[in-house]
């Protein structure tokens, strides 16, 4: 259970969103938002860091819109706890500064699938378009054995009620109830893969997670903080999989890194910087539009790059195998994996 966490109210929903600057986008957001046929009935803002006075200028408009302030830098999972611990409905938003609910059906979607299926603990979909007029696609996610996530692009359209392994909190309606029965985000996911950890404490805990395109929130991707910190993926994607994954495939960890490493079509998404796949990897990738010379070059050093990653990564889950050990052993007493987990195999 949270600390500070006020009573929900069962007819509520309140929005979270994170935001450190970024001020224009946060406005571009909040408007979106109150143009909701089902608006939100309460909007908390929680400033993790940035331009106090901007923030406070973009948040004043909006008379259900409120500033919440961290004494200090926390990470986006501190910052969505606290917003969550304020928050007053019984299901939850969260966004982005930079997501953009465009549809205004969205929320209301929303709602109506989680009043309809009350073993569901989130829902929503991350649509991403790559250029201005280009086809909106969903953004579905699945982990790979080597617990990172290879996301597959489907039309808006052909996404209903689809099981899948996490959703982006960019653009996700969750249950409260669920979110505290799991304990929330863990704030040791300073910056990204919080998401992918809380969804997979939900399927431990036996709730579901779906996608469906009707409660699409557009994620303007352009505006990404923090890309190109590929050593911090890594981690990442290493204390992931030895907290969540089935005992046979962390044990196969390092063979399924190989394999994933030296796959050519790997090394030619991280190379042509492929829209929704690796895309925190913007410092070493060439762009898309790079000539076949420098893209053979950016394939090679990507793979230097990326074993370099790789062994720093076992470097530094070596240093905290106690720590790790000790959070898997506490989770799998709390909830066991399920029979099938990841729930939906992925595969490229």
């Amino acid at each position: 259970m949270l600390a500070g966490m006020n009573a929900p109210s069962e007819s509520r929903i309140s929005a979270v969103i994170p935001v450190r600057g970024r001020a224009a986008l946060l406005v571009r957001c909040l408007e979106s938002l109150m143009a909701q046929a089902r608006p939100p009935d309460e909007i908390i803002v929680v400033e993790d860091g940035g331009d106090e006075l901007a923030l406070e200028q973009a948040v004043a408009p909006f008379e259900r819109a409120r500033l919440l302030r961290l004494p200090r830098w926390s990470g986006a999972a501190a910052a969505r706890n606290a917003g969550v611990a304020a928050a007053t409905g019984a299901l939850v938003w969260f966004l982005d500064s930079d997501s953009v609910a465009d549809d205004p059906r969205a929320l209301e979607a929303a709602e109506a699938l989680l009043a309809r299926l009350p073993d569901v603990a989130a829902v929503g979909a991350e649509i991403v378009q790559e250029v201005d007029g280009a086809p909106r696609r969903v953004q579905i996610k699945h982990l790979q054995p080597n617990g990172s996530a290879h996301t597959e692009l489907m039309a808006p359209d052909a996404v209903r009620e689809l099981a899948c392994d996490y959703l982006p909190t960019c653009a996700c309606l969750v249950r409260r109830s669920a979110f505290f029965r799991v304990g929330g985000f863990d704030p040791a996911w300073r910056f990204l893969s919080e998401d992918t950890d809380l969804c997979a404490k939900f399927w431990r805990w036996g709730w579901r997670v779906l996608a469906d395109g009707r409660c699409g929130v557009l994620h303007d991707q352009r505006h990404g903080q923090g890309q190109g910190d590929l050593d911090l993926m890594l981690r990442n994607e290493l204390r992931f999989a030895l907290l969540h994954l089935p005992a046979r495939q962390t044990a196969a960890l390092p063979l399924h890194q190989v394999r994933f490493a030296l796959d050519p079509r790997t090394r030619a998404r991280l190379a042509g910087g492929a829209p929704g796949v690796m895309k925190h990897l913007g410092s070493v990738t060439d762009a898309p539009q790079a000539s076949a010379a420098r893209s053979t070059v950016s394939l090679a050093r990507v793979g230097g790059r990326y074993a370099l990653g790789l062994a720093r990564a076992w470097g530094w889950s070596g240093l905290r195998a106690r720590e790790i050990l000790a959070a898997r052993r506490a989770l799998d007493a709390a909830a066991p994996l399920p029979a099938r987990f990841p729930p939906r195999d992925g595969g490229r």
